[in-house]
């Protein structure tokens, strides 16, 4: 599936009238704007090509890149290889395409830094694209070969003539689309996905928080081995508990990495840094059990953390 912008989309459909204007009659025009899935409604004007555009309006892009790819229009989409891909992402580890528009550049470059601290590459276009190569095709290379996408929400956003389409691909492929709220609220289909806040915080938190929620979702949590383990090691330095419980809840959710062995250093700091203040001990037994490891839970509550 290519990408297609707006004005792309209308010079392929105007290219796909004028074709079927030329080779079809009315009634095969019709049928085969049925095959396609494409046909709306009985033409009320007398162009056949008029009467394409028409219906094609009212089309997915995939169906019209799809009747332009079999009519010869387009060059078929070309299936990335792996070498294509390893070249593109430079490094190892989770996938994920940062959507944002030109006005956050700076600043997506920064998250995308902090989040390999969690084995987490990020696609940024500015940065990712290497020179002279063709901007649309890398963007279309990096939204096939993804692990989910995270989308910066900011004001400018809709004026954008990318990053809706770069959404759109992600939810029609089934991929995880994580909302970062800043100065404006997530819109359309993408509003009803859970989401980190990104206003007023640094990158490192936005980070941590998109870290979590991409170990323990159901969609990426297959892949997110690595960042499950990365969490584990990073609240070794933590100081919050709530972060601290934030992550082992996402560890532990993860599935690919036994809790025990995971709680076991992570209940040390805790009692070395953590459960001597006030009610922290109670959080902490509470948490345990939450996870299933009551025997755990109830040692907790009696200050005997067995570590």
């Amino acid at each position: 599936m290519a990408l297609l912008g707006p004005r792309q989309r209308i010079d392929l459909i105007a290219r796909i009238g004028k074709h079927l204007q030329k080779q079809y009659t009315f009634e095969q025009v019709k049928h085969l704007l049925r095959e396609y899935g494409a046909y709306v409604g009985e033409p009320e004007i007398n162009s056949k090509a008029a009467y394409v555009e028409d219906q094609l309006g009212y089309a997915d892009s995939e169906i019209v890149l799809r009747i332009g790819e079999d009519f010869g229009l387009i060059q078929p989409t070309i299936q990335p290889t792996v070498q294509d891909a390893n070249r593109l992402w430079q490094r190892d580890g989770f996938r994920l395409f940062l959507s944002h528009s030109s006005a956050v550049k700076g600043g997506t470059a920064e998250l995308s830094r902090e989040l390999q601290k969690f084995g987490i590459t990020g696609f940024v276009a500015h940065d990712s694209i290497e020179p002279g190569r063709e901007w649309q095709t890398q963007i279309e290379l990096a939204l096939q070969t993804m692990d989910a996408l995270a989308f910066i929400v900011t004001k400018d956003v809709k004026a954008s003539a990318w990053c809706d389409q770069e959404v759109g691909w992600a939810l029609g492929s089934g991929k995880l689309v994580v909302p970062i709220k800043t100065d404006a609220v997530p819109y359309g289909f993408v509003g009803r996905y859970q989401g980190v806040n990104g206003a007023s915080r640094s990158k490192s938190e936005v980070a941590f928080d998109l870290a979590c929620i991409l170990a323990s979702d159901e969609k990426t949590k297959g892949n997110a081995l690595g960042i499950a383990m990365a969490l584990a090691m990073a609240v070794r330095k933590e100081i919050s508990a709530d972060r601290v419980f934030k992550a082992i809840s996402a560890v532990v959710d993860n599935g690919q990495v036994t809790s025990r062995l995971i709680l076991a250093p992570l209940a040390k700091l805790l009692d070395e840094k953590l459960l001597s203040r006030p009610g922290v001990t109670d959080a902490f037994a509470e948490f345990l059990r939450e996870q299933g490891l009551e025997d755990l839970a109830l040692q907790a509550e009696r200050g005997d953390i067995p570590f």
